[in-house]
């Protein structure tokens, strides 16, 4: 069980936590960028956001339609686009 206090306005992705204004920013975005992978990951996160998830699991995909739209991010979304930005250099790596 998560402690009750890791639900509180927050969705996590990679472990970082993001708030509902923020995430809703990011699903804005990536509607807007329309293609599969984005709308896919706006779905995600803002189903998260609806059900107040502790975790959303997102596919390779999905997290690089995120990270294409961090290129600039805002204070809230600086550490989500490094860890992003980090597993994506991992995967190119294999």
């Amino acid at each position: 069980m998560y402690p009750p206090e890791a639900r509180l306005d927050d969705l996590l992705h990679h472990g970082i936590p993001v708030s509902e204004a923020d995430g809703r920013a990011l699903v804005a975005s990536l509607i807007a960028d329309g293609s599969p992978d984005a709308l896919s990951a706006a779905g995600r996160v803002s189903l998260g956001l609806e059900r107040d998830l502790y975790a959303v699991a997102l596919a390779p995909a999905e997290r690089d339609a995120i990270l294409a739209q961090l290129e600039d991010p805002p204070d809230g979304l600086a550490e989500l686009r490094g860890v992003l930005m980090w597993d994506f250099e991992q995967r190119q790596r294999l």
